[in-house]
């Protein structure tokens, strides 16, 4: 009888143990699911933030460039020389050199050129040292359509003229009767722009910075070979109306299929993280995407989701889940100790 009760004790005892057991490996899945689900959850946030944030240096650089021109489209003596463009010069006319000194002082941003257009498209006073710009017609960029019509513009592209990409600003030089009379423009060397988004909190993330355009044009990588490709495939009549502007040097833009990214764009209206699997390396991906200003050009990066939550600081949940794992483990180890030590 008494062999019997000590073998009952002990399947009490085994019982015991294994629900115990069976309680810390559930409570220990769940955590980990749950922990897991939250360090990737605020991981994204970490990235769209950190987005976020370097996306206002590009933008501060865009509105001070358009600043700028608005300054030198209402200066008196470039709406003179504009408003005599074409015809016969006066003594109150300025003259060319005198404008193209005026607009030497607005550069105070290392501009390769600031410039002037009729309402033509002919430039008819520039800046640049090799005064190539001058005598040319750029009728046939959106940023001198935009602005003839009175948007101010921003753009990027290729140089006609000078084969060097950059992005391009333009505001409507107006006379006194509001009418539009010309175009104020300035190029801005596209390494300024780089170098401000591949700089600061984004490098730790270990990820790829882009800039795509509204048509979903990759115009700055970290990786080379994203270069001018698009998010999604064009069709034949977006490619043919994107080829038209002239404003890079491919005319078969290839893409990279991260057609949520480009849908994402389609229908902007706040900076948002997306999740998608890369066709090309098949490894899942984070995405976050923000606007750049008001500017028609958006910020992204893109980052292995393994390395997401290394890079993130949500470093404090892993330990504090690890400790957690580490602490029930020791808990049950005690627990097992006593069982057995009250047998013996």
């Amino acid at each position: 009888m008494q062999e019997l009760k000590k073998q009952g004790s002990i399947v009490s005892k085994v019982l015991v143990i294994f629900f115990v057991l069976s309680i810390f490996f559930a409570g220990a899945l769940i955590a980990f699911i749950y922990s897991s689900q939250s360090i990737l959850l605020s991981a994204k946030n970490d990235l769209l933030k950190a987005v976020m944030q370097q996306a206002r240096e590009p933008a501060r650089i865009f509105a001070n460039s358009h600043s700028i021109l608005k300054g030198l489209a209402a200066d008196k003596s470039v709406i003179n020389f504009l408003s005599s463009s074409g015809k016969p010069p006066s003594k109150e006319t300025p003259t060319r050199a005198v404008v193209e000194e005026i607009l030497s002082h607005f550069n105070i941003e290392n501009y390769p050129a600031i410039y002037l257009m009729d309402p033509s498209g002919l430039t008819v006073a520039a800046t640049d040292k090799e005064g190539a710009f001058f005598g040319k017609n750029y009728a046939i960029r959106d940023y001198f359509q935009k602005a003839i019509k009175g948007e101010p513009w921003t753009d990027m592209a290729v140089g006609i003229t000078t084969k060097l990409p950059g992005y391009y600003f333009s505001e409507p030089v107006k006379n006194n009767f509001g009418q539009i009379i010309g175009v104020a423009a300035a190029k801005l060397d596209s390494m300024i722009i780089e170098q401000s988004v591949v700089t600061g909190l984004l490098n730790s993330f270990k990820g790829n910075i882009m800039i795509v355009d509204k048509d979903g044009v990759i115009i700055c990588s970290q990786l080379h070979n994203r270069l001018f490709k698009t998010l999604a495939l064009f069709s034949e009549q977006k490619k043919q109306d994107v080829i038209a502007k002239k404003k890079f040097i491919v005319s078969d833009f290839m893409t990279i299929h991260f057609d949520s990214v480009q849908e994402s764009i389609d229908r902007y209206s706040h900076p948002v993280t997306i999740e998608l699997t890369d066709p090309l390396d098949k490894k899942n991906k984070a995405i976050a995407l923000t606007a750049i200003g008001n500017s028609p050009f958006y910020l992204m990066v893109e980052v292995d989701k393994t390395n997401l939550t290394l890079a993130s600081k949500s470093g404090l949940e892993i330990f504090i889940m690890i400790l957690f794992i580490i602490s029930a483990i020791l808990l049950t180890v005690l627990i097992v100790y006593k069982l057995f030590q009250n047998r013996l």
